[in-house]
């Protein structure tokens, strides 16, 4: 009975752990978010004014940016500017939902995975997630509500793969798989490798892996069909640079690395900073990639059988390294920052993927019993236990420093609306503080133009405008 308590305290201390990286992210955004249109985000008013003034076209959503067609992410956020006069405040609302609805994703996930385990797999295995996908190493996807973009693509693309990997067989899985995808890739072009991901993973599993079973063609239809409406009128990359294989490969591993090197040791000094040596983050890198290829080989057996926990390592390694040689060849030759760009605090939400495929695998396996049925373990049994309980603590102390120490970029951020606030003047006047608005001058000045005409973002009270005709609106 004595023990029985205390597994029952231990786990509930650990599900109350695992909530605690979900509320300092939530305090998190209330305390530093941007709350006025700024660089990248300030694109909207174009669409923003449109609807407006009645010049409105529905074919602009899914128009190109920067090679991708942010479809979801325009509908959210002209819908929701039409309903609150372009409030900002209002868009954290969605993008917290984006990351709570992920780590809903994650817990139905590892709820199925983990139901034949003990009382503690569960509970360890969602705090170690928690962790990683809270993680203020993507702190840029929290204070910019822009991110809301990566957020929802990520929200996508985890239960899109999650559907299908946990129910490979079954059209219920397979069919909502898809359509998160779909939506995925038209909020983030991340979501076109997620079906890459998911067909070579069906495809590994059959004997004959070069005959595609109906699953796999369902997905290659799919496929085809997106890339044959994605890809007409993007524009052309040949005019950027691009790296040698050897860049390509270190940015690979230091973007795999990253999420593991930041949460050991938060390298973020300041709020737009971008560590500049990726010796940690490649090692790092390195270390993830070795102990996924050892998973994917000890558990190539289940693979074949389909086993779900194998099909999300596999998938998830696919997307994850995917990901990451896509954003290498566009990115580390970009600009002054190269190779330096995989440490960005953005590309963590991706690059994460290949730690969650380990985690589900190595969760399943303390849970059936079978991860134990190693010469490692059969050498030292303590090793089920101990070991595994010893690097959670270690990688719990280590993350909470983390969080901890990750405080002053979001207090920052805080300091930095408040400057942004400061450059929109009452009349829509230059200032000197333009230019944090956004780099091109004229483009702020018919920014501020429009904002005021209409009463929207930081003109939307009356108190905060000069001028006190009446608006017409269409």
């Amino acid at each position: 009975m004595h023990t029985q308590k205390t597994i029952a305290v231990c786990r509930a201390a650990l599900f109350f752990l695992g909530l605690l990286p979900a509320l300092y992210v939530f305090f998190a955004i209330q305390y530093s978010v941007i709350t006025v249109p700024f660089w990248d985000h300030t694109e909207l008013i174009k669409w923003v004014a449109a609807s407006y003034d009645g010049k409105f076209e529905i074919s602009s959503l899914w128009a190109p940016h920067n090679h991708t067609r942010p479809l979801v992410y325009r509908a959210v956020m002209l819908v929701n500017a039409r309903f609150t006069d372009w409030d900002l405040r209002s868009e954290y609302v969605y993008l917290y939902l984006a990351i709570l609805g992920v780590s809903a994703c994650h817990f139905w996930a590892l709820r199925r995975i983990a139901k034949s385990g003990g009382p503690m797999v569960l509970p360890a295995s969602l705090l170690v997630v928690s962790l990683l996908i809270f993680s203020p190493t993507g702190h840029n996807n929290h204070w910019w509500s822009m991110m809301f973009q990566f957020n929802a693509a990520n929200l996508f693309i985890a239960l899109g793969m999650l559907a299908v990997f946990l129910n490979p067989h079954r059209w219920t899985g397979n069919l909502i798989g898809a359509l998160a995808c779909w939506l995925a890739a038209y909020t983030l072009t991340y979501g076109v490798i997620a079906f890459f991901a998911v067909i070579l993973t069906l495809q590994i599993t059959r004997r004959n892996v070069l005959m595609p079973g109906r699953w796999t063609i369902f997905w290659i239809i799919n496929f085809v069909v997106l890339i044959f409406m994605y890809l007409p009128g993007l524009p052309p990359t040949g005019g950027n640079t691009h790296p040698g294989i050897a860049s390509l490969v270190w940015f690979s591993l230091a973007y795999l690395g990253m999420p593991l090197a930041g949460i050991i040791w938060f390298p973020f000094k300041r709020q737009f900073d971008i560590p500049l040596s990726t010796v940690f983050s490649g090692l790092c890198g390195c270390l993830v990639v070795f102990s996924t290829v050892l998973l994917i080989w000890h558990g190539k057996g289940r693979l074949r059988h389909s086993h779900p926990a194998a099909l999300i390592l596999v998938g998830f390694t696919l997307f994850a390294v995917v990901s990451s040689l896509v954003t290498a060849w566009g990115r580390s030759a970009f600009d002054e920052y190269g190779i330096s760009n995989a440490n960005s605090s953005r590309y963590t939400m991706f690059g994460v993927y290949l730690l969650l495929g380990q985690i589900y695998y190595l969760t399943a396996g303390f849970a059936e019993g079978w991860l134990g049925d190693t010469a490692l373990a059969r050498k030292s049994p303590k090793w089920n236990s101990a070991l595994p309980a010893l690097a959670i603590a270690l990688f719990v102390l280590l993350s909470g420093i983390t969080y901890i120490r990750a405080t002053h970029v979001y207090v920052e951020a805080h300091e930095f609306n408040k400057i942004l606030r400061t450059a929109y003047l009452p009349s829509a006047k230059t200032t000197d503080l333009d230019k944090f608005i956004h780099p091109n001058p004229e483009f702020v000045v018919k920014l501020k133009k429009d904002l005021l005409r209409l009463r929207l973002g930081p003109y939307r009270n009356p108190e905060q405008c000069v001028e006190s005709a009446p608006v017409v609106r269409k």
